[in-house]
């Protein structure tokens, strides 16, 4: 028989108790969903490789953790920003994204 889900204070400690539970023991309190990604969406980016040092993602995880965010997400905002910055372009209201570059470098 599965566990039922405490209900919990804050997203923290959501956080806290879904990083060490088992989801197999909470298995009949989730429910099958569909997911469909946009086509569009995912042929917007493309997957890069990059070797970092394990300090260096020990701290952007750290950081990302404290964000609340994904640490691939905050690295992938940081380099948006950067090249925003490098080419001169503002970045818009609704958070940074990147056009097609025509302006040589």
């Amino acid at each position: 028989m599965a566990n039922k889900v405490p209900d919990f204070k804050s997203h923290e400690e959501e956080a806290e108790f879904w990083a060490t539970a088992n989801t197999l023991d909470y298995i009949d309190e989730t429910e099958e969903i569909d997911v469909t990604l946009d086509p569009a969406l995912q042929k917007k980016m493309r997957p890069v490789t990059i070797r970092l040092r394990n300090t260096q993602i020990d701290a952007l995880k750290a950081i990302a953790a404290r964000k609340d965010i994904p640490y691939q997400t905050m690295v992938r905002s940081w380099i948006t920003e950067k090249l925003q910055e490098e080419l001169g372009i503002k970045p818009s209201r609704k958070g940074p994204s990147m056009k097609k570059v025509t302006k040589k470098v």
